[in-house]
């Protein structure tokens, strides 16, 4: 590679272009095909929805199971660059040595934070979860 660093910058630059053209396809998608009455009466499968008038019920299933694998790699994605971050910054000298520790070939923090997700998609409404995680601060 001759430039990596133009190489990285111009690749991300391509990517985060090609994801906002694709978010904005979808919207005119879905406010093109559906009245706005559906879209708030389906809110949380409003894609799927959007995929109904024409795929029929096979392209309202194949759009929520993609939501659900999608909503999967997100988790898996959030938790392995979390629990690697903290590993880092512990080698780093930046935590204290117990984050350094492994168990069964993983950061203990994988473990933890894994325990804690579970805890809460069992036992809260993720609904509250995600409101306060949609908080922003006005400065």
């Amino acid at each position: 590679m001759e430039n990596p660093g133009q190489l990285m910058l111009r690749s991300m630059i391509i990517a985060i272009l090609f994801v906002m053209l694709l978010y904005i396809t979808v919207t005119f998608s879905v406010f093109g095909n559906l009245p706005l009455h559906e879209i708030i009466k389906a809110k949380d499968y409003a894609l799927a929805e959007d995929a109904k008038p024409a795929f029929g019920e096979n392209g309202f299933i194949i759009m929520s199971i993609a939501a659900l694998i999608s909503t999967a790699s997100s988790i898996n994605a959030n938790l392995y660059a979390v629990t690697n971050v903290t590993y880092q910054m512990a080698v780093n000298g930046e935590l204290p040595k117990v984050y350094e520790r492994n168990v069964w070939h993983s950061t203990q923090g994988l473990v933890i934070s894994t325990a804690i997700l579970i805890a809460f998609v069992l036992f809260f409404d993720l609904t509250q979860i995600a409101t306060i995680g949609s908080i922003k601060r006005n400065t």
